[in-house]
C-alpha cells in the first residue's frame, strides 16, 4: 500500500482514492513548492515506474473557467549498485530541512501553549541541532539562519517570556510557510 506524507502546512482533505491540498490563490508566474514524502511499495521491474498522478485544478479570473493539468509522477528503478552512485538533490534536501524546522516550530508553539517550556525549549534546540549537523554538508545561509533563529527561540523561552516566543514563532513560521517557494518567475 503506497502511503504519502505533505511535508508542507497546508489543508488537507483525504478522499478514498487520494487527497486535496489546498494551494490557496496562484497567481501567473508564480512558482510553488510542494513536497510530498511517498511510501512506495517493493517494486520488482528496473525501468520507469508510474507512482502517483498529480492533478491540479483551478479557476481563472475574470471568466471563472475550470481548468486541471494532470501530471504524472514517476522514478526511475534501478540497481542497488546505480542507487548507490546517487546523490540526494541539494535543493529537495534544503527543502526538506526547511519544512521540517517550521513543523518543529509548531509543534514548540503548542507546547509553549500547554505551559511546557521545557519540553517546547528542548524542542526549538532539537531542530536547530539538526539543522547545524546538515549544514556540515555544504553551507546554506538561509537554514543556517533558520538554526540560529531556532536555538535562540529556545534559550528565550527558558529565559521567561515563553508567551512573546510563542507568538513571534507563530508569525515567522507563518510567513516562512506561506512566503517560501512562492516565488515568482521573470
Amino acid at each position: 500500500m503506497q502511503q504519502a506524507h505533505l511535508l508542507n502546512d497546508l489543508p488537507v482533505v483525504t478522499l478514498a482514492d487520494g487527497a486535496i491540498v489546498e494551494l490557496g490563490e496562484l497567481w501567473a508566474g508564480e512558482t510553488r513548492r510542494l513536497l510530498l514524502k511517498l511510501t512506495i511499495p517493493a517494486v520488482a521491474a528496473l525501468g520507469l515506474a508510474q507512482v502517483a498522478t498529480l492533478e491540479l485544478r483551478y479557476v481563472t479570473v475574470p471568466d471563472f473557467t475550470e481548468e486541471v493539468v494532470t501530471l504524472p509522477s514517476s522514478f526511475n528503478v534501478v540497481s542497488a549498485d546505480v542507487a548507490a552512485g546517487r546523490l540526494p538533490d541539494p535543493a529537495v534536501t534544503s527543502e526538506v530541512l526547511f519544512l521540517t524546522a517550521q513543523t518543529a516550530k509548531r509543534d514548540a508553539e503548542r507546547a509553549l501553549r500547554d505551559g511546557d517550556v521545557k519540553t517546547a525549549a528542548m524542542m526549538y534546540r532539537a531542530a536547530a541541532s539538526a539543522l547545524q549537523a546538515e549544514l556540515a554538508y555544504g553551507d546554506n545561509d538561509e537554514l543556517r539562519s533558520e538554526a540560529e533563529l531556532l536555538a535562540s527561540l529556545g534559550a528565550q523561552a527558558l529565559g521567561g517570556d515563553a508567551s512573546r516566543v510563542a507568538k513571534f514563532s507563530t508569525s515567522d513560521r507563518h510567513y516562512k510557510s506561506t512566503k517560501r517557494g512562492c516565488g515568482w518567475t521573470a
